[in-house]
């Protein structure tokens, strides 16, 4: 289902308002489909042999743009709750 955002508001108060849950419209479906093709591929890579000892552990690290990222996102958060 489409919404017309230009349409269902009269000001452009109320669009940055909705910013957040537009947002979200957006992002959850991505997520739920990232998370779908990663099962598929995790499935598919179990069956390839490795020459080294398997294992499911990953070391992954915090970078500067996962900060930029997590501030980007507690900022559309804030301007959802105090618009």
């Amino acid at each position: 289902m489409m919404i017309a955002f230009e349409f269902a508001f009269t000001a452009p108060f109320q669009k940055l308002r909705a910013l957040p849950s537009y947002l979200e419209i957006l992002i959850v479906p991505m997520a739920l489909r990232f998370i779908r093709i990663a099962e598929t591929l995790s499935a598919e890579t179990r069956s390839i042999d490795l020459k080294r000892r398997k294992s499911n552990y990953l070391s992954l690290r915090f970078a500067a743009w996962d900060v930029v990222f997590c501030v980007l996102l507690a900022a559309s958060i804030a301007a959802g709750l105090i618009l």
